[in-house]
């Protein structure tokens, strides 16, 4: 994942998540999924509007929530955060499978 690519996810996780905004926390997002640690980042759970199960899946580039948690509210805005996400994926050339 470049740098770029990070950050436009991380925006969506934002605007539309309610993650957190400060540096610290996005720089942590985008640096563990550049692919330069030991061992690559697979989810980043970023809670936000989806409580503490809110998480990113990197391989999938979607969200989710725990199952448990999952309400018609969560469902819809999953829906929404990952219809944006998939706007990324269209503008990068990349496909569900990365």
């Amino acid at each position: 994942m470049t740098r770029e690519r990070a950050n436009a996810v991380y925006d969506i996780l934002v605007r539309l998540g309610g993650a957190s905004n400060g540096t610290y926390t996005r720089e942590s997002f985008v640096h563990a999924h550049l692919g330069t640690q030991r061992v690559e980042c697979q989810e980043w759970r970023f809670q936000g509007k989806l409580g503490f199960g809110g998480k990113y899946w990197s391989a999938r580039n979607k969200v989710d929530c725990y199952y448990e948690d999952e309400t018609p509210a969560y469902r819809k805005l999953i829906d929404q955060i990952n219809a944006e996400l998939a706007k990324i994926d269209d503008l990068h050339g990349i496909d569900e499978k990365g």
